[in-house]
């Protein structure tokens, strides 16, 4: 639902990612505090930290989209990219498809999906109308900003002791100073611009988030990435 509770806000992509973020690292205050997640070494923690680092790129592509091209056309672009590329990665890296049928299988599911993406896409040119063209830029942002979401879902499938609650605090460490150099970096934003009222807000929604992530997580780490990442995104249909 964060996506759709996003529309209904007035804030800018900046101010949704810095809030984002913030509630992520709320829920993670909350898991150290009362859950007592086991230790990590320090391989894992990197690799942790680096997921969380990836994140905020795929993120705020997703958050400017959702803006310029609308959440129905927005996340069937994304969630089917990171679905294609989340599978391809599975199976080159991490050997998750080893038999030919279940190569055949899943090539024929990422080509179904890019099917899909084209066709929840398209305007067709009978109803076409000036204000319904798409804006390509958008798009192209949304590609490239994709590959953070490939490096936030693999990277924790390489971590060989991994605990989805161990990885959850240092994953939002990451997305922390990742959010930080977006905003106040790239994006020249001033902090008394982005910590009001608004940014108040979207913590409390990123806080959605940081339970979904724990929820990711857990799915990963049991049915591995590929299949894992699939079961989350059946929220393409809301």
């Amino acid at each position: 639902i964060l996506p759709l509770i996003l529309h209904y806000t007035k804030s800018n992509s900046w101010i949704q990612l810095k809030g984002t973020a913030q509630g992520n690292a709320l829920v993670a205050i909350l898991v150290l505090l009362f859950l007592n997640p086991p230790t990590m070494s320090a391989p894992a923690l990197v690799l942790s930290f680096l997921s969380g680092f990836a994140w905020p790129i795929g993120m705020y592509g997703q958050f400017e989209c959702y803006k310029r091209l609308g959440v129905a056309r927005t996340f069937p672009i994304s969630a089917g990219l990171q679905i294609v590329g989340n599978a391809l990665l599975g199976w080159l890296i991490l050997g998750e498809w080893k038999s030919g049928r279940q190569i055949g299988l899943g090539m024929l599911g990422v080509l179904i999906i890019l099917l899909g993406i084209v066709v929840s896409n398209v305007v067709f040119p009978l109803v076409k109308k000036e204000e319904e063209k798409t804006d390509k830029k958008a798009v192209l942002l949304l590609v490239l900003t994709t590959a953070g979401y490939w490096l936030y879902s693999l990277l924790p499938k390489l971590i060989v002791d991994g605990n989805p609650m161990s990885e959850f605090a240092p994953q939002a460490l990451g997305i922390w100073f990742s959010v930080d150099l977006l905003v106040y970096v790239v994006g020249r934003q001033k902090r008394r611009d982005v910590m009001n009222r608004d940014g108040l807000v979207m913590t409390a929604v990123g806080t959605l988030y940081g339970f979904a992530n724990i929820a990711f997580l857990y799915s990963i780490s049991l049915n591995g990435m590929v299949k894992g990442f699939l079961l989350g995104q059946i929220n393409m249909i809301i």
